[in-house]
């Protein structure tokens, strides 16, 4: 009887939350999830970074030093040169690329409706930007509007006007991300991991945007400076031999900034996703 009066009096009311242990496996969940967010994105910056090394490697052994006669067991190709096939439009390294961008979009989408449903609107509407953003990137990436536009303004008012032209298209597309962090101040940037990636994901592109749009000016230029005519013999086709120095920089140049550009940003899009996995931040 004793005991039962103890019992009794140390009973407490039924209670609809979580228990303790409900709390600490789901905390014990969402670490998980981060750990294995962590992870990824590691392996994402291990992935590009072994591809970039590896194709700019190729360039060099084959296309321009041709060590041990490499280059001769491409000869049967349209146009026998590795950056070409490796880093040319539509090619692997694009792919990577239009993955990186859709992907940042999904994820971020994400990240905005779970903000949304703890009614964090401000960061949440920010995050849809950015989705859209991504979005509107993978567009012009996959189809180039921007040189369609660039290259009527050219045919119509000259050079200059097509690479103003550009500009403004490229200015068009990168807004929304802009604006999206303009809009959230620094609520968007303010994880630590996924900020540092993210600006650098903006910066590295802002040299890729500004480099293509002015591309006219010093891409053939500079790939004559570095390569001559030593490539040129093995072009052929469409795009011209003549234009060979331009298309290493077109290609090699811009597609591996365009790459580490979106690597980044979707690195720290899962960073941030990251650190809603994780409990108490």
């Amino acid at each position: 009887m004793r005991a039962f009066w103890r019992e009794w009096r140390g009973a407490r009311p039924v209670s609809d939350g979580p228990t303790k242990l409900e709390r600490a496996n789901a905390g014990s969940e969402s670490t998980d999830k981060a750990r294995f967010l962590q992870r990824l994105r590691r392996a994402l910056l291990a992935l590009v970074g072994f591809w970039l090394v590896g194709g700019w490697a190729a360039f060099l052994l084959v296309d321009v030093l041709d060590v041990g006669g490499a280059q001769a067991l491409l000869e049967e190709l349209e146009q026998p040169l590795v950056f070409f096939h490796l880093f040319g439009e539509a090619r692997p390294t694009e792919w990577l690329q239009w993955a990186a961008l859709g992907t940042s979009g999904v994820l971020a989408g994400l990240i905005a409706g779970q903000l949304s449903a703890g009614e964090r609107t401000r960061v949440a509407g920010a995050w849809t930007l950015f989705a859209f953003g991504m979005v509107a990137m993978l567009i012009e990436d996959a189809g180039n509007p921007r040189h369609r536009v660039a290259e009527y303004a050219e045919r119509l008012a000259g050079s200059t006007a097509g690479t103003v032209a550009e500009l403004m298209v490229m200015g068009a597309v990168a807004a929304l991300p802009l604006l999206a962090a303009i809009w959230a101040g620094w609520h968007l940037l303010r994880a630590a991991p996924g900020r540092r990636y993210l600006l650098a994901g903006y910066a590295v592109y802002g040299i890729a945007v500004l480099s293509s749009a002015t591309r006219s000016l010093w891409y053939e230029r500079t790939g004559a400076a570095l390569l001559g005519d030593q490539l040129a013999p093995f072009m052929h086709g469409d795009p011209p031999e003549d234009r060979v120095n331009f298309y290493v920089l077109d290609h090699l140049y811009e597609e591996s900034l365009e790459l580490v550009a979106a690597t980044l940003l979707l690195v720290g899009t899962i960073a941030s996703l990251e650190r809603l996995r994780t409990p108490n931040l």
